[in-house]
């Protein structure tokens, strides 16, 4: 007896949609988990380091903070970045895990000052005290960066519009902020330049990278659409596991850059 469905061409692309949409729904939860446990991390490193550093009297602290060795601390995650960043994509899935653990690592080593408002001692009430950076503040630019990064990750998902204009520019706009942001951070710091120091040019900045981090957040989840077809065509399962890694590594970096720009913003300090 013949089946009809098996004749049925119609029939048979909807049943193969069906298998591709399955397969794609695996691919991005993947890429999410990687990115939620490269977070997750980020955030248990930069605790431990916060709480170890910023006792009062610690050797960790003045070197990761007082020392020139704070200059590696702060730029290491920016030179993985430029180095892995393209380059993960193609390498083993093996590889390409070490170099996102060793990023989400990094990032929370260099960015467990944020974390100073956990800590009871003194040294870090005075950071929080210059920085702003209260709990309810963290609270509240991570939440924003989330609810930023849920809508801009699912529009990037579901729109039929081609993001490839966009993705160009908001990366141009987010290099413009990054060599700015590194010059504030020379001139303000090392040679107190006063128009370096906070107030407007760094709102500016910010409201830069926001803008740049949301437009890359669509665009990156679009691209990685058209990458999971690429490696399901090829038939290549550790492909589509590099490219999920990468990925969340991608998106990863703009939330960072996301969650760090509107924290500057809600701190209003600099």
């Amino acid at each position: 007896m013949s089946n009809n469905f098996d004749n049925d061409p119609v029939s048979y692309r909807r049943g193969s949609d069906v298998a591709v949409d399955a397969g794609l729904r695996a691919f991005f939860r993947s890429v999410y988990n990687y990115m939620i446990a490269g977070l997750a991390l980020t955030g248990v490193v930069g605790y431990v380091v916060a709480y170890f550093a910023f006792q009062d009297g610690s050797a960790l602290g003045q070197l990761l903070f007082g020392s020139p060795f704070r200059w590696v601390v702060m730029l290491a995650p920016l030179g993985v970045a430029l180095i892995f960043g393209g380059r993960i994509y193609t390498m083993r899935p093996a590889s390409a895990q070490m170099v996102f653990w060793a990023f989400a690592t990094l990032m929370g080593v260099s960015l467990s000052y944020i974390m100073a408002f956990a800590v009871s001692s003194v040294g870090a009430q005075q950071l929080v005290n210059a920085t702003g950076y209260t709990g309810p503040t963290v609270l509240k630019a991570f939440l924003s960066a989330a609810l930023g990064f849920g809508v801009l990750s699912i529009m990037g998902y579901t729109t039929k519009r081609d993001l490839s204009g966009i993705g160009a520019i908001a990366f141009a706009g987010l290099i413009a902020a990054i060599i700015a942001s590194l010059t504030q951070m020379i001139l303000g710091s090392v040679f107190n330049i006063g128009f370096f120091q906070g107030g407007a040019f760094d709102i500016i900045i910010s409201l830069v990278i926001i803008a740049a981090s949301l437009g890359l957040i669509a665009f990156t989840t679009q691209n990685l659409k058209g990458l999971y077809y690429h490696a399901r065509q090829s038939g290549d399962e550790d492909l589509a596991q590099s490219y999920a890694i990468g990925g969340a590594l991608s998106l990863y970096i703009n939330f960072i850059n996301l969650f760090l720009a509107l924290l500057r913003i809600f701190s209003a300090r600099n």
